[in-house]
């Protein structure tokens, strides 16, 4: 299917959802909210669905622009584009974008037109989401704490410290040119959760993207180690 492409400031959009690829010609300046209802509307199943779009670890709003984001037309390779944007954008002239779609239902007593306010976990309430339990996180909370002299880790202040932490460790592996997905991140806290320590012995031979991951998990391994000596 050819699509006609009518201005300079179009960009190609590539929606990773489930098992599919979508793919979508638009102005880079499109309303978030104009680029769920083009997904809803080539996927009719997820008509009655509260879509989240996902771009470089951010939650895209329905207020804003994709253009606030970060996403522009200009054809110049970025410092810290992944080899799979590299790759895409060196089979078209226009740029491109991989944006991740998670799809969830709408609560009962929400009407279908609204999305439903969804609760941004902060600090390392947001590691549930990638495949740790509550109770692992709190352990990880509890000691990251201790070992800092913190005593307010269910306070605000306490969040806001987890944050520039994973915050800190985020920007010192994006200075190696990796972009890590939740996927590469999840792949090297397990190989770190249940290698411990002798993971960093194979840490050349792990892909930089999962290196974050990896760290976390041999800690998080150590962390529970020493809990169970204490409790033993």
């Amino acid at each position: 299917m050819s699509v006609i492409i009518d201005g300079l400031d179009n960009v190609i959009i590539n929606i990773r959802l489930r098992e599919q690829n979508l793919k979508f010609i638009i102005p880079y300046n499109t309303p978030v909210s104009e680029l769920k209802e083009q997904i809803k509307d080539t996927n009719p199943e997820l008509k009655n669905k509260c879509v989240r779009l996902i771009y470089k670890g951010k939650v895209l709003k329905d207020d804003k622009n994709l253009s606030d984001y970060g996403i522009n037309a200009d054809t110049e390779e970025e410092e810290n584009e992944n080899e799979e944007l590299k790759a895409l954008n060196s089979e078209n002239s226009l740029k491109q974008y991989v944006i991740h779609c998670a799809v969830s239902d709408i609560l009962e007593n929400e009407e279908h037109n609204l999305e439903p306010q969804i609760h941004q976990n902060i600090g390392f309430d947001r590691l549930v989401g990638l495949g740790l339990s509550q109770e692992e996180v709190d352990v990880f909370r509890r000691h990251f704490h201790m070992l800092r002299n913190t005593y307010d880790m269910d306070t605000e202040q306490g969040r806001q410290l987890e944050e520039e932490w994973l915050d800190s460790q985020r920007a010192e592996v994006e200075t190696n040119n990796s972009s890590i997905s939740q996927y590469d991140f999840l792949v090297g806290l397990l190989i770190g959760l249940f290698g411990g320590l002798i993971s960093l012995l194979f840490i050349q031979s792990i892909s930089k993207k999962k290196v974050f991951g990896l760290y976390c998990g041999v800690v998080l391994n150590v962390i529970i180690g020493i809990q169970k000596m204490w409790f033993s």
